[in-house]
């Protein structure tokens, strides 16, 4: 319903079964919420979809990557304090719509929830779960990561919907306000409030991840689990 509310997809009038690729809904529940997921491989779409090239996924490893060059190579013995934030794509497949073509012909097959019966929904945007809206997305984040890397000397990394950013303390407010205006100028919508907004600070989340740049000055960097991700852990185990 709430994917109907925003446009992201649309009920089919028709209903007509007929010509269609037919991918189905469901849920999978992350940690204390429920994530819609759009199961295209029901429908063998997934397997028609293919690439030349591989995925490109900047992970922590390439951050820490980074933070130790910059530690031992370019800025030795002398290196100035550090601080970081990650800023997050909302809803970041859905921002992308489909082709003509790709519109006309899938539809999502789900349960309406008033009348208990089975509909189909058309598609405005990119399926969560579709192989080829993967391979979309990853293209665009990775172009934009580009543009704020050669155009705005940005130091950051971008994995799917995360672009985690690092700064120097007396530029995080020229680098959150060039990293905003990036965004608008691509009409990319990001978290700008809440818990998904957090300010620069020397110790914070990337990728799932806990980043500590406090002793940067002193030559070291820290990475570890959140403390949310490890009472989760824990309840998992226990």
């Amino acid at each position: 319903m709430k994917e109907l509310d925003k446009g992201w997809i649309w009920l089919d009038p028709c209903q007509d079964w007929d010509g269609k690729c037919v991918a189905r809904m469901f849920g999978i529940h992350q940690g204390g919420k429920t994530r819609v997921i759009d199961d295209c491989s029901v429908c063998s779409l997934n397997q028609t979809v293919g690439l030349q090239e591989s995925f490109v996924l900047q992970a922590v490893d390439q951050m820490c990557t980074m933070l130790c060059w910059s530690l031992k190579r370019a800025m030795p013995g002398q290196h100035p304090p550090i601080v970081g934030r990650a800023f997050d794509l909302k809803s970041a497949c859905k921002q992308f719509g489909l082709r003509t073509e790709d519109r006309d012909r899938i539809r999502i097959a789900t349960v309406d929830p008033i009348k208990g019966k089975p509909i189909l929904c058309g598609l405005n945007a990119l399926p969560f779960g579709g192989v080829g809206s993967v391979a979309g997305f990853l293209r665009v984040s990775l172009a934009t990561w580009f543009v704020g890397v050669a155009g705005l000397k940005l130091c950051w990394t971008g994995y799917f919907y995360d672009l985690s950013t690092l700064s120097r303390p007396e530029l995080q407010n020229n680098t959150a306000w060039a990293v905003d205006s990036l965004f608008g100028l691509l009409g990319l919508d990001y978290a700008s409030e809440g818990a998904k907004a957090p300010d620069f600070t020397a110790v914070s989340k990337m990728l799932g991840v806990q980043v500590d740049t406090s002793r940067a000055q002193q030559g070291e960097i820290t990475v570890g689990h959140t403390a949310e991700k490890k009472l989760e852990l824990g309840q998992a185990l226990e």
